[in-house]
C-alpha cells in the first residue's frame, strides 16, 4: 500500500482500513493549512467601551496581518482550507481576570446573518449597505473569494440574546456555510459567553466531511464522539487559544492535540495563538502521526507560522470504532455523583526518583477504597544516559483539571527537584534516556463513561515524539518501542466529562 501511494501522482487525504483489507479513496483532497500567529492590534484601553469604529479597525487590522501572512499555494490544484486561532480577532484583553465585562466588549460581537433558503448566505455581496453593516464578515468572505479558499475563523457571535464563542466557515465563493458555538466553556469564559447548544456542526470540502471544535472542547467526550461516530467525519479542524501552563502536570497544546488525534484515530488540524511560551503550539496530525507542528518554548518570543498538509497521506476510521472492542464508544448514562466535579476527591501519590544511569524500578499504585485506580510502571534508565541525575516521579492522580473536569492519570513526570513535583514549577528540559518504559493503567470503571485515554508523551524542551516511538492502545497501556529515547513526561490520563 505504501509503495502504491508513493507512486500515485496525486496525494490522498485519507485511506480507510477495513479489517485486513485496505481501500484507496481516490478523491482529490483539499489542502488544510493552520496559521499559528498573534494579534498585531489590541484594544488600547480596557476600562471603557470601544467604539464600533475602533472595534472594527482592530479586528480588520488583525485580519490584514493574517491574510498577508498566508497566501494560497497556487502550485496545487486542490482546494485549500485556512484555519485561524481562537480569539485571533482581538486577543485575550477581554477576560474576567482583567475585570472586563461584556459591556466593554459589546462592539466586538458580530451578529451573523440568518441562513438563506439554501442554507447559506453570501457574505461578500456587491451591496455597499451589507458591507457597511457587516464590515468584518465582508472582509473575511471577500478574502476567501479573492484567494479561492475556505476560511475557518473564530469570533464572538450574538444570537437570540446569547453571546457565543463561535467558529464561522466561509467557502471560496464568500458564502456562509457553517458555524459552531463552543459547547464546553473554560470557567473564565462563562462570564462572557453562553455554552453552545448540544449540536454538532460540520462542513464538506469536495468529498471530505470535516468537523468543528474549539479549545476546551478537546478535553470532553462531546462533541468528539458525536463527530466521529455519528457524523463519521474524515477530519476535525480545531481553533484554540491554549494556555500551556494551565494544568498540573504539564500538558502543552501540542501534547493534547497529538494525544486527541491518536486516541480517536482522526486527522486533526489545530490552529493556536502564539504570544510566547505560555500560549503556543499548533499542528497537523494523522491519527497522532506528526505531519507538521510548531511549539515555541522561548518566553516572550512571538512567532507566526503557516503549517500546510501538502502531499501527506491520511488515515481515518471514517467513523468506525476508534478503540479496540465492540461498542467501546457507546454512550453510557452517568450518575449524578460524577456530573458534580466536587464529588471527585483529590488523591495524589508521588514517588520521586533520581534517574541515574542504570536505575531500574517497578512502581505500583492501587486503592480500590478511594478511587478505583490501579496502575503499574516499569522503567529502566539507559546506562549511557547523560541526564546528570535528573529527577522524575511516578505519579497517580484522581481529581480535577480546572473546576469542571474530573480526571485520572498515571505515569511518569519530570520534576524540578525531589521536593518540587506536581507543582506549577515546570521543568521542560531532560537529558535522561530510558531503556524501558512499560505502563499499564486500570481506570475507574464505575464512572461509566467510555472515552479513550490520552497518551501525553514528550521529550527534551517539551517537544513531541512520533507515534512509532511509543506503542499505546489509548485505553490502558504504553510501551517504549525505541530504547535510548530521551523522555520528559509520559503518562495516560482519562477525562470523565
Amino acid at each position: 500500500l505504501e509503495e502504491h501511494l508513493s507512486l500515485s501522482p496525486f496525494p490522498l487525504l485519507t485511506f480507510t482500513l477495513l479489517c485486513l483489507l485496505s481501500t484507496l479513496i481516490t478523491a482529490s483532497p483539499p489542502l488544510v493549512s493552520v496559521l499559528e500567529t498573534f494579534p498585531v492590534r489590541y484594544p488600547t484601553r480596557t476600562d471603557r467601551v470601544c467604539s464600533k469604529t475602533e472595534a472594527v479597525s482592530i479586528m480588520n487590522a488583525n485580519l490584514d496581518f493574517y491574510f498577508s501572512t498566508f497566501q494560497r499555494d497556487l502550485s496545487r490544484d486542490s482546494t485549500e482550507v485556512l484555519v485561524l486561532p481562537e480569539d485571533g480577532l482581538y486577543g485575550d484583553e477581554f477576560s474576567p481576570t482583567k475585570n472586563i465585562t461584556w459591556d466593554l466588549f459589546v462592539n466586538f460581537q458580530i451578529v451573523l446573518p440568518q441562513y438563506g433558503d439554501e442554507g447559506k448566505v453570501n457574505l461578500c455581496p456587491t451591496s455597499a449597505t451589507f458591507n457597511e453593516v457587516h464590515p468584518t464578515l465582508s472582509k473575511i468572505a471577500c478574502e476567501a473569494k479573492k484567494q479561492g479558499i475556505w476560511i475557518v475563523v473564530n469570533l464572538a457571535d450574538f444570537q437570540d440574546n446569547h453571546r457565543y464563542n463561535t467558529v464561522l466557515v466561509v467557502d471560496p465563493e464568500g458564502y456562509f456555510q457553517a458555524k459552531y458555538h463552543k459547547r464546553n466553556l473554560f470557567p473564565d469564559d462563562l462570564a462572557l459567553f453562553s455554552p453552545g447548544e448540544a449540536r454538532i456542526q460540520t462542513f464538506n470540502v469536495e468529498d471530505q466531511h470535516i468537523g468543528l471544535m474549539i479549545c476546551f472542547d478537546i478535553f470532553f467526550s462531546e462533541p468528539a464522539r458525536q463527530l466521529i461516530q455519528q457524523e463519521r467525519v474524515d477530519s476535525i479542524v480545531f481553533s484554540t487559544y491554549w494556555v500551556n501552563t494551565g494544568t498540573v502536570p504539564y500538558i502543552s497544546a501540542v501534547n493534547m492535540q497529538q494525544a486527541f488525534s491518536r486516541a480517536y484515530k482522526v486527522p486533526l488540524f489545530a490552529s493556536n495563538m502564539n504570544v510566547g511560551f505560555v500560549d503556543s503550539g499548533s499542528g497537523i496530525y494523522d491519527a497522532g502521526r506528526l505531519v507538521a507542528y510548531t511549539f515555541n518554548t522561548k518566553r516572550g518570543e512571538k512567532i507566526t507560522k503557516v503549517l500546510r498538509s501538502d502531499g501527506k497521506v491520511y488515515t481515518t476510521t471514517n467513523g468506525g470504532n476508534v478503540m479496540d472492542g465492540n461498542d467501546v464508544l457507546s454512550i453510557f448514562p452517568r450518575s449524578q455523583k460524577h456530573r458534580d466535579s466536587s464529588s471527585s476527591p483529590e488523591i495524589l501519590t508521588l514517588e520521586p526518583f533520581v534517574a541515574s544511569p542504570g536505575f531500574s524500578r517497578h512502581f505500583e499504585y492501587k486503592n480500590d477504597n478511594l478511587d478505583n485506580l490501579h496502575c503499574e510502571l516499569n522503567v529502566t534508565v539507559s546506562q549511557s544516559s547523560t541526564g546528570s541525575n535528573e529527577v522524575f516521579a511516578f505519579v497517580a492522580y484522581t481529581g480535577n483539571f480546572f473546576e469542571p473536569l474530573p480526571v485520572q492519570l498515571c505515569g511518569m513526570i519530570r520534576c524540578a527537584s525531589m521536593h518540587e513535583c506536581f507543582t506549577d514549577k515546570f521543568e521542560l528540559s531532560s537529558h535522561t534516556s530510558f531503556e524501558t518504559f512499560d505502563l499499564v493503567v486500570d481506570f475507574d470503571g464505575e464512572r461509566n463513561i467510555s472515552t479513550p485515554a490520552f497518551p501525553i508523551i514528550s521529550t527534551d524542551d517539551a517537544q513531541l515524539l512520533d507515534v512509532d516511538v511509543f506503542e499505546t492502545d489509548c485505553l490502558n497501556n504504553m510501551h517504549l518501542n525505541k530504547p535510548g529515547t530521551i523522555l520528559l513526561n509520559a503518562f495516560l490520563f482519562k477525562s470523565f466529562a
